[in-house]
């Protein structure tokens, strides 16, 4: 499936920025972050996620200007039905954390 994703991240100046999801899931929301980069990709599931991360950490596109990709922060994969479905970087791997963005978020 083709999709559009986006790249968020929490200003360094933010008390959760490098932080785990189980640290920060309480207070998660998505006016902390700044969108910092959208791009396109082939989604198929979680397999694609770690593909967008080697890709932000190891080998950054000419107009990639962002810091390297993180923990704390948010990839939102946007498909052809323009939903969103957001993923946090954590630890190890990624946490789905779309029904709580759009809970608090109303998105």
């Amino acid at each position: 499936m083709k999709a559009k994703y986006e790249i968020w991240q929490l200003p360094m100046s933010n008390k959760n920025v490098f932080k785990s999801f189980r640290r920060t899931k309480d207070t998660l929301t998505i006016e902390d972050y700044v969108m910092v980069y959208a791009s396109t990709c082939t989604y198929n599931n979680d397999y694609n996620l770690e593909d967008i991360f080697f890709l932000l950490n190891q080998n950054h596109p000419a107009d990639y200007h962002a810091r390297s990709l993180s923990v704390s922060d948010l990839i939102c994969i946007i498909d052809s039905r323009n939903e969103r479905r957001w993923k946090y970087v954590d630890s190890f791997g990624f946490c789905d954390v779309t029904n709580l963005i759009n809970m608090r978020n109303r998105l």
